[in-house]
């Protein structure tokens, strides 16, 4: 099971520095702000990353739009 750690809110001036999150964590910190939109597809790309490698499958490639767009 993968564990995933990412610190929301570091637009924020009282934000705790990520490093030390993964300090204590143990692991890899991913950044995030939520209602940045530039966020929005590394954080597509790192959640699809992480599920492939689970289920052992190629990652995609290619613009986020057409990895994520569901047939009707």
């Amino acid at each position: 099971i993968s564990l995933v750690v990412i610190a929301n809110k570091q637009d924020m001036k009282d934000a705790l520095d990520p490093s030390a999150i993964g300090k204590v964590m143990q692991r890899d910190v991913h950044t995030m702000v939520a209602i940045d939109l530039a966020y929005r597809s590394s954080l597509f790309r790192l959640i699809i990353r992480i599920l492939c490698q689970q289920f052992d499958i190629p990652t995609p490639e290619g613009p986020i739009e057409e990895i994520l767009r569901f047939s009707e």
